[in-house]
């Protein structure tokens, strides 16, 4: 008698979509995890809860994508996107070094560890391209924008428009380092219009080209995206301990978290920034293609390592002006508060000063929240530059204002 054949076997999943349900899965879990340690103010999810959640939404934003589309940037091309890593940190760097100038924003609440805030600044920059390139990703597979048209020629790419768009692209950077005061926002376009106008002369792809074939679709994603991370980026910054605290010039007030409404602009073309800066790393052949649609080219990559490891060098400098002129106060350690007594403690944390601010305010007789409150913000900026000392660097009229709005809003 013969035996009924055997039942045939169903297909087994490969491994990179096995990977992307357990991430969609574990990532989700992980950042609910970090907010509830960071809410329990437990270390090192209290002070770095930017980090966890960026990661958290970078990896089930990665799974996905490959879920829906069948390959992603991390599962996908691994090395393009841990290649892309040391480059974001070093692009987002480069406005850190711009902001010396442009005094936009500081940092406050950063750990004492000298050692681990430098790591922790160093992957918390390192989420800026993967971010907002994981996002328009995610909203690719919705076909998103696709059937749109534009008119090509209006765009169409001439030596001389390049030339011009390259001029106006040094401008924008110039002329915020000229005038700080007035001409901050063009800032957020400058590198997109120099990079643009050199893709676009050795015809690259780049957000020109697209423009210019009638196919807007990737431009309106990732302006889309620089939306959406703009209001994570804002979001989880502030409700962590370490964070950033605008000090925009006529937008110091009317914040949604810490950043101005109008702020909320420059997100957008953020991401544009982004794209540009990452097709021109890739016209370069520092680092592999990314894009799912685009075939990837040969490349060397003991040539694409070393050209990373110089980025990351790169950063390495930067970090450390960072901390010198933008970092203006570190964590209170236990020790700290063990040593404080309630009033001084509740002063530290106002707009999370630190011993620093306790200092300059200290030395101008102001020890006290109520005390801080009830002063007049004018005088006691000017009585802080003329008799006050304490650590450098010394307090800004702006930071100055913001610890004078927290005391009134906490007293």
């Amino acid at each position: 008698m013969l035996s009924p054949p055997p039942p045939e076997l169903a297909p087994e999943s490969p491994p990179q979509e096995r990977v992307a349900r357990m991430i969609v899965l574990l990532a989700p879990l992980a950042f609910l995890a970090s907010l509830a340690a960071m809410i329990a103010d437990i270390e090192p999810f209290a002070s770095w809860f930017y980090v966890f959640a960026w990661w958290s939404y970078i990896l089930v934003l990665d799974g996905w994508v490959y879920l829906r589309r069948g390959s992603s940037m991390l599962l996908s091309r691994p090395r393009a996107f841990l290649l892309l890593l040391p480059w974001s940190s070093a692009f987002w760097l480069f406005f850190e070094v711009v902001n010396w100038r442009l005094d936009n924003w500081y940092y406050v609440g950063l750990p004492s560890h000298a050692i681990g805030r430098f790591l922790g600044i160093l992957i918390s920059f390192a989420t800026v391209l993967p971010g907002v390139f994981e996002t328009a990703d995610l909203l690719s597979t919705w076909k998103l924008f696709e059937r749109r048209r534009g008119n090509g020629e209006r765009w169409r790419v001439t030596p001389e428009r390049a030339q011009r768009v390259a001029l106006l692209g040094w401008a924008f950077l110039i002329l915020p380092l000229l005038f700080p005061r007035y001409a901050f926002p063009l800032i957020w376009g400058a590198t997109c219009l120099i990079f643009e106008a050199r893709l676009a002369r050795r015809g690259e792809p780049s957000l020109w080209t697209h423009l210019a074939r009638g196919r807007p679709a990737i431009p309106l994603r990732l302006l889309l995206a620089g939306a959406i991370c703009g209001l994570c980026w804002e979001s989880w910054n502030y409700w962590a301990a370490a964070k950033w605290i605008y000090t925009v010039p006529f937008f110091e007030e009317h914040k949604l978290f810490e950043m101005p409404f109008a702020g909320f602009l420059g997100f957008p073309p953020f991401a544009l920034e982004c794209y540009t800066f990452a097709r021109m790393l890739v016209a370069a052949r520092l680092v592999p293609e990314w894009e799912a649609q685009r075939e990837r080219r040969l490349t060397s990559a003991r040539r694409q390592n070393a050209w990373a490891l110089g980025a990351l060098l790169i950063c390495f400098p930067a970090i450390w002006g960072v901390e010198r002129w933008t970092m203006r106060s570190t964590a209170t350690t236990a020790v700290e508060r063990e040593s404080l007594d309630a009033a001084a403690l509740s002063l530290d944390r106002t707009a999370l000063m630190g011993a620093r601010g306790r200092a300059w305010l200290a030395s101008v007789n102001v020890t006290t929240i109520e005390e801080l409150a009830s002063r007049e913000v004018l005088p006691l900026i000017e009585r802080l530059q003329s008799n006050g000392h304490g650590p450098s660097p010394r307090p800004s009229a702006p930071e100055v204002r913001v610890w004078s709005r927290a005391a009134r809003r906490t007293r």
